[in-house]
Order: C-alpha cells, then sequence, then structure tokens
C-alpha cells in the first residue's frame, strides 16, 4: 500500500514540474507577442538558461523524494505540495499563475477502545435440607429382675414371651407359654428344656420340669414370620411344659419358673401362687 502511494506522489511531482515549466514558456510567449519582440530572438537568449533550470528542477525533486524516504518507515508516506511560482516578474499584462498542489489520501486507523471485564453475578448456593428419616421407635423392655404374674408378657429384644395360662393339678403344674416374633425378620428358634426351662418353689428348692404326654427331651424348634406367634411345647396344648410337685403339701405356697436363654431372651421370671383353702 505504502509503495502505492510513493509511486503516484513521484508522478504527481513529475507532473507538476513539466506543467510549470511548459506554463513559464507559454507565458513567455505570450508576453513576447505583445511586446512585439520576436520569439527567436528571445528564445536564443535563455538557451544557454535552459539546462540549469532543468538541473534546478531535477535536484528539487530528488531533495524531496530523499527526505520523504528518511521519515519514520511506519507512518505513509505524503508528499509535501508543490507550488509552483513564475520566474518571470513585472509583467502587468500577464495573467496570475494558479499553485498546483498534490493531495494524496491519509488512513486514519481508529484506536480500539479498551474492553472492561465481563461482570458476573455469582449467586449463594442453594442449601438443600434433607428429610430425616423417622426412626423407629423402640419396643417397650422388660426390666431385668421382674418376676411377672400369670397372664403378663416379658417383652425383650423385639420378641415376647406371655405365660396364657396355668393348670393346677396334685401331683404338677402345667405351664402354657405363647412366643411372639415382633422383629422384622424372620427368625428361627428351638425351645430346649433342659437348658431354658427352671422351677423353684418358695423354699428354692429346684423342681423337676418336663413335657406332658412326651418324652422330656423331646424338644420343638419353630421358624417364625414376623408378626407370628407359636405355642412352646403343644400346638394343641397336648403336651405342655410342666412342672412336678406336690401341690397338696401345706409349706408349698408358691411356684417359680423362669425361662433363659432363648432367642433374645436373658432371663424371664413367673410366680404361680399355691392355695392350700
Amino acid at each position: 500500500m505504502n509503495e502505492n502511494i510513493q509511486f503516484w506522489a513521484n508522478v504527481s511531482q513529475i507532473l507538476s514540474l513539466i506543467i510549470l515549466v511548459f506554463t513559464s514558456i507559454l507565458q513567455a510567449i505570450v508576453w513576447l507577442r505583445r511586446s512585439q519582440i520576436p520569439v527567436s530572438s528571445f528564445l536564443s537568449r535563455i538557451r544557454p538558461f535552459l539546462p540549469y533550470i532543468l538541473t534546478a528542477a531535477l535536484f528539487f525533486w530528488i531533495g524531496s523524494t530523499l527526505q520523504q524516504r528518511s521519515s519514520s518507515p511506519g507512518s505513509p508516506i505524503v508528499p509535501p505540495p508543490v507550488t509552483a511560482v513564475t520566474a518571470v516578474t513585472a509583467i502587468a499584462a500577464a495573467p496570475p499563475v494558479t499553485a498546483i498542489t498534490a493531495v494524496t489520501a491519509v488512513t486514519v486507523i481508529a484506536t480500539p477502545q479498551p474492553t472492561s471485564p465481563p461482570i458476573v453475578v455469582t449467586s449463594p448456593p442453594e442449601v438443600v435440607t434433607a428429610t430425616p428419616q423417622p426412626t423407629p421407635t423402640p419396643l417397650p423392655e422388660t426390666a431385668p429382675g421382674t418376676v411377672l404374674a400369670v397372664g403378663q408378657t416379658w417383652k425383650q429384644g423385639g420378641v415376647e414371651l406371655k405365660l396364657r395360662e396355668v393348670k393346677l393339678l396334685s401331683d404338677q403344674v402345667q405351664f402354657f407359654f405363647e412366643f411372639t416374633n415382633r422383629k422384622s425378620d424372620e427368625i428361627a428358634v428351638k425351645f430346649i428344656r433342659e437348658n431354658s426351662f427352671f422351677a423353684f418353689d418358695n423354699n428354692n428348692r429346684a423342681l423337676k420340669t418336663c413335657y406332658l404326654a412326651n418324652s422330656c427331651n423331646e424338644d420343638a424348634s419353630y421358624i417364625i414370620p414376623p408378626g407370628d406367634t407359636v405355642k412352646i411345647g403343644s400346638e394343641t396344648y397336648i403336651a405342655p411344659l410342666l412342672v412336678s410337685v406336690d401341690t397338696t403339701r401345706p409349706e408349698l405356697t408358691e411356684v417359680i419358673v423362669k425361662v433363659v436363654n432363648f432367642s433374645s431372651i436373658t432371663e424371664a421370671r413367673w410366680r404361680v401362687p399355691i392355695s392350700h383353702g
């Protein structure tokens, strides 16, 4: 782009010089004709000065070109205006010579405005509160060391053992137990009489235990779904647990039975009073 501008600037200067020379010659010829001076005589007079005039014009053009090239390389080269000045003075009849100016286009490059940093709007993090899961209500527990009465239930570890009723005979006392699973899972248990069922009289003497109509070692196993209840000893009360004791003795006032280490039950106690009328 700069080379094209420089080329046309040089062409403009050369044309300006040529026009200046021809304009001066034309003005001189017009003046000679009005003054009735022969043209040939005038040309013969100025002919010796023509080389000097052309040489001066050439040096003028070379100087302008060198001055433009010595300027900063980054800025566009704008040739200075060339003003034609006639060498003929004091000629009243000659019309004035108009100056010829070469103008080149100037490119203006706009400086970009600095951009401001983007504004980032942040919102506080949303707090999500988890809904607490309801905790299961704990099942009631029977306090250790409690001695229950007939018809009451021992509750421990999610299971229940109830002494539903007793049957008093002259030589024995029969016990009818019901066992209930209150856990959320199915459980498998085995009632071992020898290890889990014990009896004592009011004098803390141990009494013999067994099954009615069955061998004393005929223990039973149970698979109990959640919420179900089974009868310990016999499903039809034909062979319940029993305690062998002479209930007619006046010194016998009560029988204490206990069930230990059965499922979640560590030790449950019941008192059966014996009355003699």
